[in-house]
């Protein structure tokens, strides 16, 4: 109740001291991703969902547009029923690039939930974590998975849209942070992508690259 009332108490102000200039802002993003992303982004679904064993799950997934949002600038919530809602920050401060492969790393995140049980990537991976002896609370068995859909979305928009599209994990520090489950993935996923390896075979290889089987304490390395 307290949030609604300063909300309430400062949306007078918003309407006319910032709203008009973020409205035009909104407006011109929208414009450009109608013409820049939309019109192929069916393609880059499906090849989002045959790479990562996917059944077409047939959800719609609300994308809510805003200029200003919360760090890191994009969250995919889950509301009753697990139904997955985006939010994507597409202020003009943003690379055109970066933005719509923001756009499907939170799709995939949606067809993740949406398809959950259904042994798909993300699905198998994790269970092989958990057979490696991590536990839903290490970070691994998030970072793992999590950094697959940022490899997956780069790949994504260099087969659909941009053959020379610089992944968001290199033009940011994600990468990076992400340290040897980033450089895994980066070398074994485009190998399965490219047709050199099957997808069961890059997820083995994934997992035994970074949690190698042993009697060792996996919270150790």
């Amino acid at each position: 109740m307290r949030l609604a009332a300063a909300i309430e108490e400062r949306i007078s102000s918003f309407e006319t001291e910032l709203w008009p200039s973020r409205k035009v802002e909104l407006e011109a993003r929208l414009n450009y991703l109608e013409a820049a992303f939309v019109p192929r982004h069916r393609e880059a679904l499906a090849f989002m969902m045959e790479s990562l064993g996917i059944a077409d799950p047939h959800v719609q997934v609300p994308m809510f547009l805003v200029t200003r949002t919360n760090p890191p600038g994009a969250m995919t919530y889950y509301l009753r029923g697990d139904q997955p809602v985006a939010v994507v920050e597409v202020g003009s401060g943003e690379a055109d690039g970066l933005l719509l492969e923001t756009l499907l790393h939170e799709s995939t995140h949606a067809l993740d939930i949406a398809s959950k049980g259904d042994d798909n990537a993300f699905d198998q991976l994790r269970a092989r974590l958990l057979e490696r002896g991590l536990v839903r609370s290490d970070a691994g068995f998030h970072d793992v998975p999590h950094t697959l859909m940022f490899v997956q979305a780069a790949a994504t928009m260099r087969r659909v849209y941009d053959p020379e599209h610089v992944a968001y994990g290199d033009a940011t520090d994600l990468y990076e942070r992400s340290g040897a489950i980033a450089t895994v993935e980066n070398g074994i996923w485009p190998r399965f992508l490219n047709g050199e390896l099957a997808r069961e075979e890059a997820l083995h290889q994934i997992v035994d690259a970074l949690y190698p089987s042993s009697d060792e304490d996996p919270s150790r390395r």
